[in-house]
């Protein structure tokens, strides 16, 4: 039964159903953080959304004023 619910449903990668007793446990797939963030890089950039060259062009912090070496 979980199996046809997971796909009547399409959550094949969203969810994931255990029984626990008696009981249903439906939880959301924990999914690395940033695991998709290459291809959708790459989307952008495809679309044109080119990133900003120096973004914190300007900025300047205490570890850059004493402990880097340019």
């Amino acid at each position: 039964m979980k199996s046809k619910l997971i796909k009547k449903q399409r959550l094949e990668n969203q969810v994931k159903i255990q029984m626990s007793g008696n009981d249903f446990l439906v939880r959301p797939v924990q999914n690395k953080p940033r695991h998709d963030w290459e291809r959708k890089f790459k989307v952008a950039i495809s679309n044109g959304d080119l990133p900003d060259n120096e973004l914190q062009e300007g900025f300047s912090n205490d570890f850059e004023k004493d402990e880097w070496t340019w």
